[in-house]
């Protein structure tokens, strides 16, 4: 599956040539991504830290929505909460902007879904990330992270907000978090996989 719509680039690219272009390739969640019978971090054993990007993404990924939700309680953000982190995406884009990077850093693309309470309804926000990491000799490192915003559904009609550093919001934070628990061996085991999810989703 492409990550980009847009054709990729011979030459290096900027953060802002990324554009749109960035969050319309992106893949979508859907609700119907939510597991039925959520489980407790506290009420399971503990497994080591995964060593490669995949893996290590791929297990985040299920408990970014716990450590992103008590991120967000110790900020008394209480509007929204984030029910869902998935479609991790692991081809890199060329760039010369950014001089916190270096040759051995990795990029991941994901998205998170959150859940909004207004005053009178509810409404789902989706939220297209761009993680970067590096690998030391024992562990992974936080470098930054960029994100955007869209509405859920996407509609054509409601285009997203430029990408954004968002390396000290609630998501970076429940990200650090996660790393230094996964350091600790402090990860709990994850429930039983699911069957993978095909495109197109439909609302349920």
């Amino acid at each position: 599956m492409r990550l980009f719509l847009l054709p990729r680039p011979e030459k290096q690219m900027t953060l802002a040539g990324l554009g749109l272009g960035l969050v319309f390739g992106m893949p979508h969640l859907s609700l119907a991504m939510l597991p039925k019978e959520p489980y407790r971090l506290s009420e399971v054993p503990r497994m080591p830290c995964p060593q490669t990007i995949e893996a290590l993404v791929e297990r985040m990924l299920q408990d970014l929505p716990s450590y992103a939700n008590r991120t967000r309680t110790r900020a008394q953000i209480s509007a929204s909460f984030v029910v869902l982190a998935g479609r991790p995406e692991f081809e890199s884009l060329p760039l010369s902007t950014l001089p916190e990077t270096s040759s051995s850093t990795q990029q991941v693309f994901f998205t998170t879904l959150q859940r909004r309470y207004g005053r009178d309804r509810l409404s789902y926000l989706q939220e297209y990330h761009w993680l970067f990491l590096t690998p030391t000799t024992k562990d992974w490192q936080f470098v930054m992270l960029y994100s955007t915003f869209g509405p859920y559904p996407a509609t054509p009609d409601q285009p997203p907000q430029p990408p954004r550093n968002s390396s000290e919001g609630s998501t970076a934070v429940a990200i650090r978090d996660w790393l230094a628990d996964c350091r600790a061996g402090q990860l709990p085991v994850p429930p039983p996989p699911r069957a993978p999810l095909k495109f197109p989703f439909k609302l349920p």
